[in-house]
């Protein structure tokens, strides 16, 4: 059956719907009516709880992932003299705070359509002599392979960062995100799994990343507004040029309420991954990556199709289904292709001409996945027979 409760909508099935309980709303307004809305006791409370959940030492609440990743790869070290080596089949966001720090940054190719992630051999290519970093992105989730690249950078001498805003409720071998990396930066946009409609988190269990990440937060003051409101502190000084990537009160509040509710949330994730790949099993012109679903937080829910890609998006649309592309590659942007100039990463590329994200949240009715792979499954005969 399809959904009736969108009309007026553009889609049918949107691609995501956020959710909102009335403990998210009341968390909301009860900061509203304590008086302080910027940084204060609800954001060490969600800092906390961070560092508890994913079992690191440290968690630093900012106002984006973006944000998050600036932070720790400043703190990290990354300077304009440094080498990064990072996946192109990426958001923007891994790769724009290098420009901004100004240092070399090199491309890694993807290891297959089935496993659309960075390997140690594609990872080698890239860093020759001089590369000091790596930053891992763990592809709608999946953290699959991640201890082989921890180890190929402790053999290689190499620092690895953790790109983790695909990761709520990913686990592997009992290891969360942030764990693996010097640091790790993750998003709570309104997309995710976990949402604060704008902002990030900084995950490390190095106290001298976290130390340096907390005081270029807020323009590397000594002390914080909520400490002067308590006269916990009377003056304060700027001991160098930091930014202003503060998150409220309001974010943090919401990302409490949303953070208990990630178990639940992953689980019908999960569920309805399950169904998808089930459905979809028997269609030889569908590639699903990854083989285990059960450990990853299932951000999204990929697929690669073997006809052409954007004529089955367009049916697609006329059923009123909504598709997104994740990623097209960041090489193929104009703004970087400036930087790079010319490059070919076959399987990065490859993958971006077949990717099609697919409609998931965790309100979506079981029917929605049976509608939404029958109509896959005839517009996949209907391609083919016109001979695309």
């Amino acid at each position: 059956m399809v959904p009736n409760s969108n009309v007026g909508k553009p889609f049918k099935i949107p691609l995501f719907e956020t959710y909102f309980d009335d403990e998210d709303i009341e968390s909301v307004v009860g900061v509203l009516r304590s008086g302080w809305i910027s940084t204060g006791p609800k954001t060490e409370e969600l800092e906390r709880a961070f560092a508890e959940y994913y079992g690191v030492h440290y968690a630093l609440f900012v106002s984006s992932g973006t944000a998050s990743l600036h932070l720790a790869y400043l703190a990290a070290g990354i300077n304009k003299n440094s080498t990064v080596v990072l996946p192109s089949f990426t958001y923007i966001s891994t790769l724009t705070p290098l420009m901004w720090i100004g240092c070399r940054f090199r491309f890694a190719d993807i290891q297959s359509i089935e496993k659309p992630v960075v390997a140690p051999d594609t990872i080698n290519e890239a860093l020759k002599d001089d590369a000091e970093y790596v930053i891992y992105l763990p592809y709608a989730g999946f953290l699959d392979g991640i201890d082989h690249i921890k180890k190929f950078c402790d053999d290689k001498g190499v620092k690895l960062l953790e790109d983790a805003s695909h990761c709520h409720g990913s686990c592997w071998n009992g290891i969360r995100a942030g764990n693996l990396g010097i640091a790790a930066g993750m998003s709570l946009y309104a997309n995710k799994n976990i949402t604060t409609g704008e902002g990030g988190v900084l995950l490390t269990n190095d106290e001298l990343i976290y130390s340096r990440a907390k005081l270029l937060r807020s323009q590397c003051i000594t002390s914080t507004s909520f400490e002067r409101y308590q006269g916990l502190e009377m003056d304060y000084d700027i001991v160098e040029i930091g930014y202003t990537y503060r998150a409220t009160e309001i974010q943090a509040a919401l990302g409490l309420s949303q953070l208990k509710k990630l178990g639940w949330t992953t689980e019908r994730r999960r569920e309805l991954v399950g169904l998808y790949r089930r459905l979809l099993e028997d269609v030889e012109e569908i590639v699903i990556p990854f083989e285990d679903y059960r450990f990853s937080g299932n951000y999204i829910f990929s697929i690669f199709s073997k006809v052409d890609r954007d004529a089955l998006r367009g049916y697609l649309f006329e059923k009123g289904i909504q598709t997104s592309i994740h990623y097209k590659p960041l090489h193929l942007f104009k703004a970087v292709g400036r930087e790079v100039g010319p490059l070919r990463l076959p399987v990065t590329e490859k993958a971006y001409k077949m990717q099609i994200t697919l409609p998931l949240f965790p309100t979506m009715r079981e029917e929605w996945v049976e509608y939404i792979v029958g109509a896959i499954k005839d517009g996949v005969v209907k391609i083919k027979h016109s001979g695309k």
